[in-house]
């Protein structure tokens, strides 16, 4: 099953790849849900400084960075130290954002218990649910911030709960089936802390590994789609390993946008890190799961 879908402030993806001059979508894709995002781009105002910076823009040498003009304050010039953003606390939006993930974990976490029950269908609907209310949060900006941003959030992250709630429940109702879900979610852990603390604290623009996971995350899954009808050699292992490189780019590109994201970014980024999270631990059950 596969769903697709974008994320990119009040304009269409369209609009959003010609404003930015390229295609540079931050997807996120995992077994058996693929939810694609894009980062919306922020304009940029000079009476004030504005509460996030545009992830794509031009700089001066005309080619195309993650990183607005403003940016170059934040991480320094060559050989020089990297200097805040005045009115911008990163270490504050990294706190905002990364709480965020985890209440919509734990909603997930319940979800998964509610629909532990649930038939196939049920959970189809709920993968449906949760990707019309991404789109939802896409394009209405009021969906992106305050309570009502939050709100939609946790309801997301309950919905994608309640579509794998059934897949969980047969993993812990097997032969070393809950060790498999522990040895699972610590591996996520282990590896999302490990990515996201290199794109945290890189001053590398990843911009461009991020446009190359995401023709890799499309080719992904067209395989996956093929491997249904054609029989692959050891698909499952090589789709398992090529999407956690793949998602290694993704981790690391949303933790260094914390740099340049403002409160209003927060949710959004939060939706991005989560979701990352998410399709990561479905992997890791692909990989130590084997054939289940």
């Amino acid at each position: 099953m596969c769903f697709c879908g974008g994320v990119a402030g009040t304009r269409s993806p369209r609009q959003v790849g010609r404003a930015a001059g390229g295609t540079p979508p931050g997807p996120i894709s995992g077994a058996g849900v693929v939810l694609v995002m894009r980062a919306r781009p922020i304009k940029m105002t000079t009476d004030r400084l504005p509460a996030t910076i545009s992830p794509w823009s031009t700089n001066r040498e005309g080619t195309m960075s993650s990183r607005g003009p403003l940016d170059q304050q934040a991480w320094g010039t060559p050989g020089a130290g990297a200097r805040p953003i005045s009115g911008v606390d990163s270490r504050a939006i990294f706190a905002q954002t990364m709480f965020l993930v985890a209440i919509t974990a734990v909603f997930t976490a319940a979800g998964a218990y509610v629909g532990r029950d649930a038939s196939g269908g049920a959970a189809i609907l709920a993968y449906i649910a949760a990707f019309g209310l991404m789109m939802g949060m896409s394009f209405a900006r009021k969906a992106q911030r305050g309570s009502l941003g939050m709100g939609l959030l946790f309801g997301f992250g309950l919905l994608l709960g309640v579509a794998v709630g059934p897949t969980l429940a047969q993993y812990a109702h097997s032969p070393n089936g809950p060790t498999i879900l522990w040895q699972a979610a610590a591996l996520t852990a282990l590896f999302v802390a490990g990515f996201g603390a290199v794109g945290y604290a890189t001053k590398r623009d990843l911009a461009p590994a991020m446009r190359i996971a995401f023709f890799a995350l499309l080719g992904l899954i067209v395989i996956g789609f093929l491997a249904i009808f054609i029989s692959i050699p050891a698909i499952n292992m090589i789709w398992s390993i090529v999407g956690l490189a793949v998602f290694s780019v993704f981790t690391m590109y949303y933790f260094q946008r914390i740099h340049s994201a403002g409160e209003d970014d927060v949710i959004m980024l939060a939706m991005g890190i989560f979701l990352a999270i998410f399709n990561i631990f479905l992997i890791m059950l692909r990989l130590l799961g084997g054939s289940r």
